[in-house]
């Protein structure tokens, strides 16, 4: 029987990079995907097909997954949650927009706690946001986010349309900046 040093689940944005960084390290890792791979001729182009939410989530009638607001109340079937289940997990389809948080989405309850909303069931992050922030510069690098201030990697070619918005914002007093992608 093999021996690991670490056992990774799911092959995505968070898996992959953290089971690299174990292997560089000299960590003998099981990297463990519960989805198929798919071939490059599976990826179609027909937007109707990509927005039906089953593609590579599990739907709850075949993979049940509950999900409750809290304790009092009774679990129900949803898809929330799921991003992909397939080898790589959501960076094989998605857009790759990496934007970094804000220090205020690490305090969602207390801040929503402050104005009086209770009726939400946002969590405060269990770490501290500067001890997050901090790998912010690893994690672009590793993934190759394109435009990421730092990364050495050049943004993503805007649209066409994208440049009509940007002369209408200057006009404005606004400024834009091309989001940071995963897509180089």
């Amino acid at each position: 029987m093999t021996t690991f040093d670490a056992v990774v689940i799911g092959s995505g944005a968070g898996g992959s990079p953290l089971a690299c960084r174990l292997c560089e390290a000299g960590w003998k890792v099981l990297l463990v995907e519960r989805g198929r791979a798919f071939q490059r001729d599976e990826f179609d182009r027909d937007e109707i097909e990509w927005c039906r939410r089953d593609r590579f989530v599990p739907t709850p009638r075949t993979d049940p997954h509950t999900r409750r607001a809290d304790e009092g109340q009774r679990a129900g079937l949803t898809s929330d949650g799921w991003i992909s289940t397939v080898l790589g997990g959501g960076t094989v389809h998605m857009g790759a927009y990496l934007l970094r948080a804000h220090p205020d989405d690490a305090r969602q309850a207390t801040r929503a706690a402050a104005q009086g909303d209770r009726g939400h069931d946002a969590l405060d992050w269990a770490v501290p946001f500067g001890d997050v922030a901090r790998f912010y510069d690893v994690a672009e690098r590793d993934l190759g986010v394109s435009g990421a201030p730092g990364s050495g990697l050049p943004p993503v070619a805007a649209h066409a349309l994208a440049d009509r918005v940007d002369v209408a914002a200057k006009k404005l007093g606004l400024s834009s900046r091309p989001t940071p992608r995963g897509i180089l």
